[in-house]
């Protein structure tokens, strides 16, 4: 029929826009010198989750997730989802993820602390980039 027509034109649209993000990911972790296990941990994902973005496993990327790499990465929510814009430069991508590693390590370290010792510390849980 004409409307299952129109949405599988639709969802190959939303599979074609997931692949060319995950691209985007990719080439953005290339630049930055990193693994994707360390992309998930400066990003704070699942284990293997920027991995299957990156291969267009995902049709649709909650926005958390995006926020996450984008910020992880240091370029703009509209430039990740959409390509339009100036590409970010190499080195600004690397400083932006080092930055990331060092902010998700400090939060691992707190937890781990707070966990050794049993007394909860609430700024853990506190993000500021």
């Amino acid at each position: 029929t004409m409307t299952s027509n129109i949405l599988t034109g639709h969802d190959h649209l939303i599979r074609e826009e997931a692949k060319l993000f995950g691209r985007r990911i990719a080439s953005l972790r290339t630049m930055a010198s990193a693994t994707s296990r360390e992309l998930d941990r400066a990003a704070g994902l699942a284990a293997c989750h920027s991995r299957a973005i990156e291969h267009g496993k995902y049709a649709r990327i909650d926005l958390v997730t995006a926020l996450r790499l984008a910020r992880t990465f240091g370029v703009s929510i509209d430039w990740l989802a959409t390509g339009r814009g100036r590409r970010p430069s190499r080195s600004a991508v690397g400083m932006a993820f080092t930055r990331a590693q060092k902010s998700a390590l400090t939060i691992r370290r707190r937890v781990r602390d707070e966990h050794a010792s049993g007394s909860p510390d609430h700024s853990a849980a506190v993000v500021v980039r």
